[in-house]
C-alpha cells in the first residue's frame, strides 16, 4: 500500500498492486491450502519486476531482508508444525500405528492426509471423506461411519481449520453410528489421532 502511494502515476504499479491485494484476499477467505497460496506467486513476481523498474533499488531492500530472514528461520517454523501428516518421522508414526492395529479398511477425514496413506502402504484400502465433508460438513457423518462398517475410521490433527475436515468427537461418532444401526469402538487415541472401529453387532465387539 505505501508503494502504490509512493507511486501514484505508476499504472502498472498500481494495476499489479490491486490484483495481488485482491488475489491475498480471496484467498484468505478460502481454506489455507499452500497450493492455493501459490497462485500469487506470479504476480508477486511481476509486481516485484514492476516494483524495480520504477523505483530506487534501496525501497526494495527491506523485501530482500525479509526473504533472506524467512529463509533463515524456515527450519525453526517447520519444526513447530506438529502433525502427523506433516514430516517423514511424523508419517512413519502414523502408518506403524495403522499396521500395528491391523487396519486394512479406512475412512479418513481430513484433506491433509490425502494420497500419502496409499503412497506408504498400498495394502490399506482406503476412501477419503473430504469431498463429502466440504459439501455437507457433519451432514456427513453418518455416510462416512456407514462406508467404515467391518473397517476403521480416523480423526486426524490438522496443521490449520479447513472446510474439507471433520474433527466430531465421540458421542457424535456414537450417535451417527446408531443412525446406521451400527457401534463404534476408540481403538487407539493419541493427541495427533484418534482410530475408530466400526462394526455391526455385539458379536463383533472384542
Amino acid at each position: 500500500i505505501g508503494i502504490c502511494l509512493l507511486n501514484r502515476k505508476e499504472r502498472d504499479i498500481q494495476k499489479y498492486s490491486f490484483l495481488m491485494l485482491l488475489l491475498m484476499l480471496c484467498i484468505s477467505y478460502g481454506p489455507k491450502d499452500l497450493h492455493h497460496y501459490a497462485l500469487i506467486t506470479p504476480i508477486w513476481a511481476l509486481w516485484s519486476t514492476v516494483v524495480a523498474q520504477h523505483m530506487r533499488k534501496w525501497i526494495i531492500a527491506p523485501f530482500v531482508l525479509s526473504g533472506i530472514l524467512m529463509c533463515i528461520h524456515t527450519d525453526d517454523i517447520l519444526a513447530q508444525i506438529n502433525v502427523p501428516t506433516f514430516n517423514a518421522s511424523q508419517q512413519k508414526d502414523l502408518l506403524h500405528m495403522l499396521e500395528q492395529e491391523k487396519v486394512q479398511h479406512l475412512i479418513t477425514m481430513d484433506y491433509e492426509v490425502y494420497g500419502l496413506l496409499e503412497y506408504l502402504n498400498a495394502d490399506i484400502e482406503i476412501y477419503h471423506g473430504w469431498g463429502a465433508i466440504s459439501h455437507k460438513r457433519y451432514r456427513a457423518l453418518p455416510e462416512l461411519i456407514s462406508k467404515a462398517e467391518h473397517g476403521h475410521l480416523i480423526v486426524l490433527k490438522s496443521s490449520m481449520p479447513m472446510r474439507y475436515n471433520l474433527k466430531p468427537t465421540v458421542d457424535m461418532m456414537t450417535d451417527a453410528a446408531q443412525k446406521k444401526g451400527l457401534h463404534i469402538e476408540v481403538q487407539n487415541h493419541n493427541e495427533q489421532w484418534m482410530l475408530v472401529r466400526v462394526y455391526k453387532s455385539a458379536t463383533e465387539e472384542r
